[in-house]
């Protein structure tokens, strides 16, 4: 959970725990993502339940409308994240 310093807090939607291993996230984010840290969050709200609904008719999930879907990740030095680029044909189904 993030929160800003107006006390709003939102969820941020990141990679699964498999993706930020194989990518070699998972350790320098446990040791840069502790509590009280500064964190620097840029993306864009989620889609509403509906909106994924029309793309994967399979998701029966809702969403919680304080998630922030991640492109960027950053606190001070130590960690810098940014979502791999997505290949449109492998995202269209293709």
């Amino acid at each position: 959970m993030i929160r800003q310093d107006d006390g709003t807090a939102y969820v941020v939607d990141w990679m699964t725990l498999g993706n930020l291993t194989r990518s070699g996230v998972l350790e320098p984010a446990r040791k840069a993502l502790v509590p009280g840290a500064l964190v620097i969050v840029m993306g864009a709200p989620i889609r509403t339940a509906a909106e994924i609904r029309q793309r994967l008719p399979d998701f029966t999930r809702e969403v919680n409308p304080r998630t922030i879907d991640a492109r960027t990740i950053r606190t001070g030095n130590t960690l810098s994240w940014t979502r791999p680029p997505q290949d449109p044909l492998v995202c269209q189904g293709k």
